[in-house]
């Protein structure tokens, strides 16, 4: 069994700087509105909620782990570092974390990219 968790690498662009069209510009507005108020400034319904993990895994949907050893993720930022997640803050603040630990068999997650050998998980 493995415990699922969230990774997350930024690499640097392989294309540079010259390769993108730094003229173009866009921007846009980000509301934040509860269910009510979005049926009222849309006129439809909101979106559905994000599916659980128990409910992903009664779709019989997939797991991912993706092996991407052969490029070297980029260090944190400094300032970024100072930020405290929302677990964080909620711990800071006294406030309970309910945090979901799932468990999935090793069948159920497929693998991407190549994996080393000298990676594989084994009797420690």
């Amino acid at each position: 069994m493995l415990r699922v968790v969230m990774r997350q690498s930024i690499y640097d662009d392989p294309y540079g700087i010259d390769a993108w069209d730094t003229s173009a510009m866009s921007g846009c507005f980000v509301h934040i509105v509860n269910s009510e108020a979005f049926v009222g400034i849309t006129g439809r319904r909101p979106p559905n909620k994000p599916i659980s993990a128990d409910e992903y895994r009664f779709a019989n949907i997939p797991w991912f782990d993706y092996w991407d050893d052969e490029v070297t993720a980029l260090k944190g930022s400094k300032i970024l570092a100072r930020l405290d997640s929302v677990a964080a803050k909620k711990i800071k603040d006294g406030k309970p974390v309910k945090e979901p630990i799932i468990q999935i068999e090793d069948q159920e997650v497929v693998q991407l990219g190549k994996r080393r050998s000298k990676d594989r998980d084994g009797s420690f």
